[in-house]
């Protein structure tokens, strides 16, 4: 126990910057395997010992002035070192990048081991980084607070609905509706440029979290929004409100609750555009091979900083996102073809590159993340991929009201 306590204070010295170094080495956040965890309380006990009999003996037997001498060299090291961080993380960045864009990609095969074209230069790996550090969302232009919506519900007292609903007026003909939740609120800026010059309002109804199609959640929402559509009576409503519900494999009970509900949006509405109900292009939060959840952004980060090529586990193959969203395509797929006024959006295939089967959750020219978080929110670089996809049903629905 005497031992145990001489070297204890060693051991609180070395123990955090070895896990910290560990953990940059393997480029994962956690330790995930026995064998790790032995190496790293080798290296842990190894670097205890010599501390502890080179410097720490030393310095409890030595005199003042070299005891003071070394702590003062040590802080000046280290004082250096903090004021200078800025240059030496600059200088290592510096010769990996190098690296990086000397290193050629082999062709790729096949759409498993399909990878993006990675030649680019310094600075534009520089400015790849910078973009998804940011996961910069498209900025919403001036609108209005909805005084009519909140006039005919006397829904104000939840921020979740309130902070992320409001109204653009314009000087066309048609009126539009976009209900859903966050993804919709994101999404707006892409529908308000979409219909610009066409609408004579544009109301933008949503709350946070809300599953709009499955669920009974958000109860004073979902009181509200069908007066919202009965007073309205809008030329077409859009539903974009990403719901997990559709990634589950038992679909009983969910195509009925679905049809209720857009039987009841259909009701009030000359026009429905239903997006794909899921929350990615693939599942909610992927896992890494590590076990970790893949946030995509922070991701791409950590492998340029790195200097690294490889980009695997961030794409799924075409087949093997069809295969997954099937149920879900199939079942809003074929409400659309039974109603000729409800058209399905499907957002899944947008994302995706036809000719290599695959489906990448980045842009592949520019490597900038589709998505912001694990949730699968889109940032600006998601948004536009979809841009087209909004603009062609935009095109042809303002032909058929007009």
């Amino acid at each position: 126990l005497v031992y145990i306590g001489d070297i204890s204070y060693a051991l609180y010295l070395v123990h955090w910057p070895v896990i910290v170094f560990f953990a940059y080495v393997r480029e994962r956040k956690t330790i995930n395997s026995w064998d790790s965890l032995i190496i790293i309380l080798i290296i842990i006990m190894a670097l205890t010992l010599l501390l502890h009999y080179s410097i720490e003996k030393w310095s409890l037997s030595t005199t003042i002035l070299s005891s003071a001498i070394y702590v003062g060299v040590v802080y000046t090291a280290l004082i250096s070192l903090l004021l200078n961080s800025s240059s030496i993380n600059d200088a290592l960045f510096s010769n990996r990048l190098d690296h990086f864009t000397e290193t050629n990609n082999s062709l790729s095969t096949s759409p498993e081991d399909w990878h993006p074209d990675m030649n680019f230069t310094k600075e534009q790996i520089r400015r790849i980084i910078d973009f998804n550090r940011k996961g910069s969302l498209l900025p919403i232009p001036r609108h209005q607070t909805d005084h009519e919506a909140r006039k005919w519900t006397n829904y104000t007292d939840e921020s979740e609905h309130n902070n992320y609903s409001f109204i653009w007026k314009g000087n066309g003909n048609l009126s539009i509706l976009l209900l859903g939740n966050s993804f919709a609120w994101r999404a707006s800026p892409v529908i308000y440029d979409v219909f610009k010059g066409h609408y004579k309002e544009l109301r933008v109804y949503t709350h946070l979290g809300c599953r709009l199609l499955t669920d009974v959640d958000c109860p004073k929402f979902r009181a509200a929004y069908p007066i919202v559509l009965e007073k309205m009576k809008p030329d077409i409503t859009l539903v974009i409100a990403r719901d997990p519900n559709y990634l589950i494999s038992n679909f009983t009970g969910l195509r009925q609750k679905t049809l209720e509900h857009v039987d009841e949006i259909k009701r009030h509405s000359l026009r429905v555009v239903i997006d794909g109900q899921n929350t990615f292009c693939g599942p909610t939060r992927i896992k890494l091979k590590s076990g970790e959840d893949l946030e995509v952004p922070s991701e791409i980060v950590r492998r340029l900083q790195k200097g690294r090529l490889n980009m695997e586990e961030m794409h799924w193959t075409r087949n093997k996102s069809d295969a997954f969203h099937t149920v879900e395509t199939e079942m809003l797929s074929d409400i659309a073809r039974n109603n000729p006024h409800i058209t399905f959006n499907n957002i899944y295939e947008q994302f995706c590159l036809e000719k290599e089967g695959v489906c990448p959750f980045y842009n592949p020219t520019n490597i900038h993340s589709f998505y912001g978080d694990k949730w699968g929110h889109l940032i600006a670089e998601g948004l536009n991929a979809l841009r087209k996809g909004y603009q062609r049903i935009a095109t042809r629905l303002m032909h058929e009201l007009s």
